[in-house]
């Protein structure tokens, strides 16, 4: 048998996954973590410091101190 006297094979369709959209960032503590996750910073300091590394109040202190979208 030839190539061209076969019989062209169907695929099924890959599953689409849905991916929740990520939470909008709040503030600049929201932009300081994300780049602290994106790069690896955040791992090295919870190796060192530990689990709890002040990361949550410092985030939410930057995001009360400069605010994204408008609403103070």
């Amino acid at each position: 048998m030839t190539y061209f006297n076969t019989r062209p094979t169907v695929r099924p369709a890959k599953p689409i996954k849905h991916q929740t959209p990520p939470p909008p960032m709040r503030g600049l503590g929201d932009l300081v973590e994300k780049v602290a996750e994106k790069t690896g910073i955040k791992k090295v300091v919870e190796k060192v410091a530990g689990k709890d590394c002040g990361c949550a109040g410092r985030r939410d202190k930057l995001n009360k101190a400069v605010p994204f979208g408008g609403k103070t």
